[in-house]
């Protein structure tokens, strides 16, 4: 009897389907490393969604299928699938920067790998920044407070700079509002300028970006900006249009619409490990045994034609530290629905 998997796909900001995506196609290929292949022992149903309502509604469906496993790309599908899925086994995989996330990952039912986010897991890492852009001064980092990695005490210290404040809402590296202070840290570490913002909606971030000054400035959003629709192709066209450059965090797709680089956990690897895992737990029945992963692992694409456009030159010593060297103009990338 075939056994029945529902994945819960997000991140996606190119138009590729999830079949065709590396982090999906890495997974079915633990998972037939494990003795289970698509349409001979194995039945998979994918929602695919950068809408965390969406999501929502169509998990609730498919679960009325009864599938023996769900596998969730990225922390806030994991956590929404243990909210939903009651005991069926899950394996995911998702950062957590400054133990965001943790505690609602460490369900009984839950396995997978937690991503080391590669570039600002530790200065040594970050401190790259200054090699491939020598001129930047400022960084300006965007939080979604929809998600998981805006914790409510981020959202309230925004709120209260605001109500401080009728200027700019990118809160100073200095300020006591600050919600992630590692980042601030970093960037104090090697010199930077950190600015960051909390916004509402779509809406509200492009009257944020209208305030970023580009003189010397950079865009480094994350994640958790895909689950905003039309939030990811505002901040590309803002940076193609400043003419800044947009390096984003833990999405290798990011440099095909438009960003310049992309410094990300290695997905491919990730979504190969949790492949085993679920064919260890369909063979047995259970997760005992199997323990959750931390990966180091990176991979980094850079998008050359971006560079020409900002006159970067780069030495092939900075070339090296990039597994993908792409020649892709901006484009549309995919929406939340």
């Amino acid at each position: 009897m075939s056994k029945r998997i529902l994945i819960l796909n997000s991140y996606t900001l190119t138009q590729r389907p999830a079949g065709d995506q590396a982090r999906v196609c890495s997974f079915l290929a633990g998972l037939t490393e494990g003795g289970y292949r698509v349409d001979y022992n194995l039945d998979v149903e994918v929602i695919d969604s950068n809408d965390l309502a969406q999501l929502e509604d169509q998990l609730v469906r498919a679960l009325g299928n009864s599938p023996d496993l769900i596998h969730a790309v990225g922390t806030p599908n994991a956590i929404l699938a243990v909210r939903l899925a009651g005991s069926i086994p899950i394996v995911y995989y998702g950062a957590h920067p400054e133990g965001v996330g943790v505690p609602e990952c460490s369900a009984e039912n839950l396995r997978g790998v937690r991503l080391t986010l590669p570039f600002t897991s530790n200065y040594k890492s970050y401190r790259f920044i200054r090699k491939l852009l020598p001129t930047v001064r400022r960084v300006y980092v965007p939080f979604y407070e929809h998600t998981v990695f805006c914790p409510e005490s981020m959202r309230q210290k925004h709120n209260r700079f605001r109500e401080r404040t009728a200027s700019s809402p990118w809160i100073p590296m200095d300020s006591e509002f600050i919600g992630y202070r590692s980042l601030a840290g970093l960037n104090y570490i090697v010199g930077l300028d950190y600015r960051e913002l909390v916004y509402h909606d779509a809406e509200d971030l492009e009257a944020a970006l209208g305030m970023v000054d580009p003189c010397q400035a950079m865009l480094m959003p994350y994640n958790d900006s895909v689950y905003c629709c039309d939030a990811p192709r505002l901040l590309i066209r803002f940076a193609i249009e400043a003419g800044i450059p947009l390096i984003w965090n833990n999405n290798p797709e990011a440099t095909h619409i438009g960003a310049l680089a992309a410094i990300s956990g290695c997905f491919e690897e990730a979504g190969r490990i949790c492949g085993l895992q679920a064919a260890h737990i369909l063979d047995t029945g259970s997760l005992a045994g199997i323990e959750s992963r931390t990966s180091t692992r990176s991979w980094s694409s850079l998008n050359l034609r971006r560079a020409v456009e900002l006159r970067l030159n780069f030495s092939d010593l900075v070339l090296s530290y990039f597994d993908e060297l792409i020649q892709v103009a901006g484009s549309a990338p995919a929406q939340g629905g």
